[in-house]
């Protein structure tokens, strides 16, 4: 599953959402949104930010969809000013 969409609900509350490559399709699975939330860890050796599941779980380190959320993050957009 790749991530298409990630929108910001809140400071901490994520809405992504996931969609099938065409490997996946084959076998029927559509398309998928789920909910995360950031906590305030880290994960030692990845320096990845910890996202937790809505059941409480941990998603586990060097998750796609919590790569994506951090590369978010940690991005910005350079205006130019003429």
């Amino acid at each position: 599953m790749k991530v298409i969409d990630i929108e910001r609900s809140g400071l901490i509350d994520y809405k992504v959402t996931l969609e099938p490559n065409w490997f996946e399709k084959l076998f029927g699975l559509k398309k998928e949104v789920i909910f995360v939330r950031k906590t305030d860890e880290f994960y030692t050796f990845s320096g990845q930010s910890v996202f937790r599941n809505p059941d409480g779980t941990n998603r586990p380190n060097h998750d796609h969809v919590s790569q994506e959320i951090d590369k978010l993050n940690r991005s910005f957009n350079v205006e130019e000013e003429n």
